[in-house]
């Protein structure tokens, strides 16, 4: 028999919740009083401790756990690591502004890293970044934009906080993704409720649609207090701590370096930037109307007061340099499921100073069953230019990348035209565009 179902064959019901049970180590937190104890410990009503890092005292309640209680079970210690441990990186909203794959995961690793040196087991991604992504959440600073694309791939760049799945190894930690539905060693779901239903206790999505229909096989941990909070509907107000001198006197210096041109900013908006509130949800993949915003004509969507485009758009950034795209080619323009797309552009840096510029591109299904937006987030590239100089960027686009989720949710690729925009931000007007076209429909390869 497994240890596992060995020591499941042994548990007591009251045991067996406990297991459950992750408490914080505050004397009150949101929903409850009183931090855990030892007797909390020793009797097994305790599964795991938040907000504890420092090693001296975990091994001391890992011990307490591994010899004065019954079964011996050790206890786990989660914290939130949001951003960075002791190191403190940008926060994830700003950090997603880089588009920069590698960053995210060095950054990951180096957090993972310093905080298993404090006997930390378990903490969230970077990124409760997977929720609200067209709400005014997506705005929030915890999150890493709005588009699912990007999402998806913060989400695997990061997986080596785990490492890839060795939870056994050095200095690796269960990544929590927040909120659900991602993946990771564990997901939380959200506070939000789905048709009246609170989403720590949705049985038909955490257990039906994760846990069966999608085959996760993690823990699925609830919000902070959030059981507590269903039950006793009650909450704390967060104390909002203001940022220490020192921090104030970098912010100056690094200001005072762009301004002064000795560091050129390379940094773009992660999400659609609003002109007021009442824009809200304001993003780029909109779906087209049938009464596209006329100056000529009342009867169609529009604002009375303020235009209907953003103050930013997704991925606006200035910087010193001067880049101009141009001569976007496609090839094949006809092509088959089987098949890749090589799409090319040129930029040129047209400034006198030298600079690294995010080439992004979109993609728009002409003719499709289910209606499509009009821009599709894809791929993105960077690069360096000096003074002067033209680069060709490339991009390689799969079969995947023109599908969509089919009326049953399934994911589908239908033959007809598409678009290809390519530009530096979601400014429609901005983009070059090219198209292909997918002449006859072949069912994709089955994943995996």
């Amino acid at each position: 028999m497994h240890v596992i179902d060995s020591l499941l064959a042994q548990m007591t019901l009251e045991e067996k919740i406990g297991q459950l049970n992750l408490m914080t180590r505050e004397k009150r937190s949101r929903g409850r009083s009183g931090g855990p104890t030892t007797e909390d410990i020793r009797s097994g009503r305790i599964g795991g401790i938040f907000n504890l890092w420092e090693r001296e005292a975990i091994a001391a309640l890992q011990k307490l756990a591994g010899e004065e209680t019954r079964l011996g079970i050790p206890l786990l210690f989660g914290l939130d690591v949001l951003h960075g441990h002791k190191t403190i990186f940008p926060i994830p909203l700003a950090e997603a502004g880089a588009f920069d794959l590698l960053l995210w995961e060095q950054t990951a690793r180096a957090a993972a890293i310093e905080a298993t040196r404090d006997g930390v087991m378990r903490i969230p991604t970077k990124a409760p970044v997977f929720n609200g992504p067209r709400s005014a959440l997506g705005l929030d600073r915890r999150r890493s934009g709005r588009r699912p694309a990007r999402r998806g791939e913060i989400l695997r760049s990061e997986g080596p906080r785990l490492p890839r799945g060795n939870l056994a190894a050095q200095a690796s930690v269960a990544a929590t993704a927040k909120h659900f539905c991602a993946g990771g060693a564990a997901v939380m779901p959200a506070f939000n409720a789905v048709a009246g239903v609170p989403m720590t206790a949705h049985i038909g999505l955490l257990r039906g649609f994760l846990k069966r229909e999608l085959g996760f096989e993690g823990v699925v941990i609830s919000d902070y207090a959030a059981i507590a909070e269903l039950i006793q509907l009650a909450s704390q107000p967060i104390l909002l701590k203001r940022p220490r001198s020192r921090s104030r006197r970098a912010a100056i210096w690094r200001d005072a370096d762009v301004l002064t041109g000795c560091f050129n900013p390379t940094g773009r908006l992660p999400v659609t930037w609003p002109r007021d509130i009442g824009q809200i949800p304001i993003f780029y993949a909109e779906r087209s109307s049938g009464r596209p915003a006329d100056s000529t004509d009342p009867f169609t969507s529009k604002y009375l007061d303020l235009p209907t485009a953003p103050l930013f758009p997704f991925g606006h950034g200035l910087s010193f340099g001067r880049v101009k795209l141009e001569k976007i080619r496609a090839s094949p323009e006809n092509f088959q499921s089987e098949y890749q797309i090589k799409v090319e552009v040129d930029a040129v840096n047209e400034g006198r100073t030298a600079t690294e510029e995010t080439i992004i591109l979109f993609v728009h299904d002409c003719e499709a069953t289910v209606a499509r937006p009009l821009m599709e987030l894809k791929a993105w590239e960077k690069i360096a230019l000096a003074p002067g100089q033209t680069k060709t960027v490339a991009f390689a686009l799969k079969a995947e990348s023109f599908c969509f989720p089919g009326q049953d949710l399934e994911p589908m690729l239908e033959p007809g035209d598409f678009d290809i925009l390519v530009g530096l931000n979601a400014d429609r007007k901005s983009l070059l565009t090219t198209s292909a076209r997918l002449p006859s429909w072949r069912a994709l390869p089955a994943a995996g």
